[in-house]
């Protein structure tokens, strides 16, 4: 069985409330019971060693709400708990402490599976795997924040087998395209298309075009039609002859015999 060490202070957050959130109750629904999970930065933190972690997050897969804990717990686990609670809606309550914070959410990993029985911090606890912890991060990639960037970009050192498991069970309406480019080929920069080159009259224009080759490529805008006149010029009549001015001239300017 692998061994885990979480991070400070989130192991100083873990430590006095694990049993207590263990105390959390199956819903009576429920098919099978129900543990919670470590999910979040501080299992990929206490993996990686890459950062301090100040918050603790537990999923409760198969729960739907957990409403059962604010109407009418005669557990009290939330005052139990301690801190300050902060209901975010019937699936996530947030309990803020001075030193960081501890998440519960009624949330299905994804994929289903890949989370084990590890040793964290001298107790069995179910830790997700690094995929459906990056899947998360991903799947909310419009509301990111500086930890989940930085997790991401160092899983694509760390694990990129398992930012590409994410990234590939990640609907695409929930991941930017950025990312999903930068996750699917986390080691090298994607290839840029060929640009097509062109014959160039002096070196100055030879060297602007080698730098727009270098840079991202751009569209190629369609071909201007010869026949099409330019927007906004003016076509100047042809100019007159001087027989023609001559002709035109009043009597009292054509010149005397």
């Amino acid at each position: 069985m692998k061994k885990l060490t979480l991070p400070k202070p989130a192991t100083d957050l873990w430590t006095p409330a694990r049993d207590i959130i263990h105390e959390i109750p199956t819903p009576e629904e429920a098919p099978h019971p129900i543990r919670p999970h470590i999910a979040g930065g501080s299992a990929l933190a206490a993996r990686w060693n890459h950062r301090a972690s100040t918050d603790i997050d537990t999923v409760f897969p198969g729960r739907v709400s957990l409403t059962d804990l604010i109407e009418n717990d005669p557990r009290n686990i939330l005052e139990r708990l301690g801190g300050t609670p902060d209901v975010l809606d019937h699936r996530i309550i947030v309990i803020d402490y001075p030193n960081g914070s501890i998440d519960l959410a009624a949330i299905d990993p994804g994929p289903p599976l890949g989370q084990a029985d590890t040793l964290v911090d001298g107790r069995i606890e179910t830790v997700l795997s690094n995929a459906q912890i990056l899947r998360g991060k991903l799947q909310r990639a419009h509301d990111l924040n500086a930890r989940d960037v930085f997790d991401i970009a160092v899983a694509a050192k760390e694990d990129p087998a398992a930012l590409a498991t994410a990234l590939t069970d990640t609907p695409p309406t929930s991941c930017s395209g950025r990312a999903r480019a930068t996750a699917s080929n986390p080691t090298s920069s994607p290839t840029r298309p060929s640009t097509p080159s062109t014959p160039t009259a002096t070196s100055a224009s030879r060297s602007t075009s080698t730098a727009r080759t270098s840079s991202s490529p751009r569209p190629s805008a369609p071909a201007r039609s010869r026949s099409r006149p330019t927007t906004g010029a003016t076509r100047l009549p042809p100019s007159p002859s001087p027989d023609s001015l001559a002709s035109t001239r009043p009597p009292w300017l054509m010149p005397r015999p």
